[in-house]
């Protein structure tokens, strides 16, 4: 009894996971196609392409704005750096899927964040810099995105119904998606089991069982080949659906908190008059962020992000624009007192005033909006500070997508014009053109679309 059992492990099994491997992977994508399928499409509303294939579509459509590090990425890693503040920030996605079509519904991001625009000055010109490094953790919930399209059996101008809407155009395709999969599903499997039975185990696997080699080697295809295919199946329903735009509006939601947690503090001189001495303070900007965003993208419209969050943070004098910033050489200048300390310390500038440290919260609101087939759009953001620090600042931005063959964001760019002290509080003499800056950002984001 033990041989037959032996045998049959030997004989039957391989030759019946031959036949239900391929057609179990087969089976798993035309139960995925059925799913979304059975959706009726008199409502006007529901998935349109499965789960993993509408992942892979927000991706390149939620990516096409990438600005700060707090910004929604599907992509595995991102970087963007604001050339106004020096800042550049590394993000690394800790998501993992758990299924074959699961739609993103949250993750959490941890990164690093560093002033880099100082140490670069320092290694050109030789002045000496602030060191700002500390790390970055975000945890954002998703939203189950919505997707309308257009009735079927709707009237037409000439008074006719309609025999066909985008929901069921975008059946017939889909079908064909996957008809095409599944003859070449079963064609890559024939053509392994071929080359599987050329091993001879006298010269390829000496000293080997070549059943052994043979189940490994299967388990190692047809995991590769199941992984391979779910993913071609979704991102062919993406391509297809960007392609055809088969749909009407796409909406979503999500909800972040992140973190920062400063590592390396910068540190700066303060003296609390010409007449005193000089006491090196540093700034600890740990801080907290709420915000929530909401998406949507039309064929007929655009594409628009309308976010609010809210924010505290340890603030100071010196980041809020209270104290009086000057050279070390206008300092001798000026007459100031310190002249033997001052040539030792670690700055080329040093700063005057009362020196205090403070929370400061405050509330933001971001609307982008980028016209349809547009690859630039304009942004605009306003922020209120309250507490001792009650700054009221905007920023207007032309954010611009650079996109690869696949559609898929590559780099993002934002020109912004920053407008501080709107409500002329912090500095209430000078005119809002002396309070106006010029900056950019550049967000990357590279490595795999998580989906």
């Amino acid at each position: 009894m033990r041989y037959l059992l032996l045998l049959a492990h030997c004989c039957f099994i391989p030759l019946l996971l031959k036949a239900q491997i391929p057609a179990n992977i087969i089976t798993e994508l035309k139960t995925i196609n059925t799913t979304v399928s059975n959706v009726p499409c008199n409502k006007g509303y529901g998935n349109i392409i499965s789960n993993r294939g509408l992942n892979l579509f927000l991706a390149g459509k939620i990516g096409s704005y990438l600005s700060e590090g707090n910004d929604l990425s599907f992509y595995k890693n991102n970087i963007t750096m604001d050339a106004a503040d020096g800042l550049l920030t590394v993000n690394h996605s800790l998501f993992q899927a758990t299924g074959i079509d699961e739609q993103v519904r949250g993750f959490m991001v941890v990164g690093v964040k560093a002033n880099i625009a100082d140490g670069f000055a320092a290694a050109f010109d030789g002045k000496k810099y602030t060191n700002d490094f500390g790390f970055t953790i975000r945890q954002t919930w998703i939203a189950k995105a919505t997707t309308h399209f257009e009735k079927c059996g709707q009237k037409q101008p000439d008074g006719t119904i309609a025999p066909k809407g985008q929901k069921l155009v975008m059946d017939a395709l889909r079908a064909g998606i996957l008809h095409t999969l599944e003859l070449e599903i079963n064609e890559k499997a024939a053509d392994f089991e071929v080359a599987l039975n050329l091993i001879d185990s006298a010269n390829d696997v000496p000293g080997q069982d070549l059943n052994t080699v043979k189940v490994k080697a299967r388990e190692n295809f047809y995991a590769n080949l199941k992984d391979e295919y779910t993913r071609k199946y979704a991102d062919m329903q993406a391509q297809t659906l960007l392609t055809t735009n088969d749909y009407k509006c796409i909406s979503t939601s999500w909800t972040s908190i992140s973190g920062y947690i400063p590592l390396i503090l910068e540190r700066f001189n303060v003296a609390k008059s010409l007449t005193t001495s000089f006491n090196q303070k540093h700034a600890y900007p740990l801080g907290i962020t709420l915000s929530h965003t909401h998406f949507w993208e039309s064929t007929k419209f655009g594409r628009l992000f309308i976010t609010l969050s809210g924010q505290a943070f340890w603030n100071n004098s010196k980041e809020s624009h209270a104290l009086n910033e000057v050279s070390v050489g206008a300092y001798k200048i000026l007459g100031g007192a310190d002249t033997i300390n001052v040539a030792k310390l670690n700055s080329n500038d040093v700063y005057i005033g009362s020196y205090s440290t403070f929370v400061t919260p405050l509330l933001k609101g971001k609307i982008v909006y980028v016209p349809t087939d547009w690859h630039f759009g304009i942004a605009l953001t306003i922020e209120k500070n309250f507490g001792t620090y009650q700054a009221l600042n905007g920023t207007l931005g032309v954010p611009i997508v650079l996109i690869d063959k696949h559609a898929n964001p590559s780099v993002n760019f934002e020109f912004q014009v920053h407008y501080f002290d709107l409500s002329n509080i912090v500095i209430p003499g000078k005119k809002i053109f002396a309070k106006t800056s010029i900056g950019l950002t550049v967000g990357v984001p590279f490595s795999k679309i998580i989906y």
